[in-house]
């Protein structure tokens, strides 16, 4: 009985340092877009420029 508590603390330990990832990888993709976002941005915005001379 003592194994399997040992052995099910172990994965949930594991999960949690899985889940720290996630978070961390999904925080970056979210910078990601916001930048992307921001180019397409300022780029619509050089396009307009070019087109007005």
């Amino acid at each position: 009985m003592e194994l399997n508590i040992h052995g099910t603390g172990t994965k949930i330990d594991g999960m949690g340092l899985k889940i720290d990832g996630l978070v961390y990888a999904l925080k970056n993709n979210r910078e990601v877009a916001d930048l992307q976002s921001r180019l397409g941005n300022e780029l619509k915005k050089a396009e307009g420029l070019s087109d007005m001379q």
